[in-house]
């Protein structure tokens, strides 16, 4: 089984189409005939997931929440725990 499916991603599909930070880009991409591409060029949508780059797009939700935990329980705790945790999942997601 996936990571996507073990993680939840998939309710990310329908949470674009609502979420503040995605929803303009996701609909860009989506239909990219009836909309200005030009503000969204490094978007792009990979088995229905927005993707910034190689980034996964992570609505607004409990989803960031459980990501940075989830990263930084691995980490290292102190001082630098919080910008090696952030710079971690910066690598693999992304939000605003």
């Amino acid at each position: 089984e996936s990571q996507i499916n073990i993680l939840g991603f998939d309710d990310l599909k329908e949470m674009y189409k609502e979420d503040v930070d995605f929803k303009d880009a996701y609909e860009a991409c989506m239909n990219p005939i009836g909309s200005d591409r030009s503000p969204y060029m490094d978007f792009m949508i990979q088995e229905g997931l927005l993707f910034k780059g190689n980034q996964l797009c992570i609505p607004r939700s409990s989803m960031r929440e459980k990501l940075v935990k989830e990263k930084h329980s691995g980490s290292l705790v102190g001082h630098f725990g919080q910008n090696k945790t952030l710079a971690q999942l910066s690598a693999h997601y992304y939000w605003p």
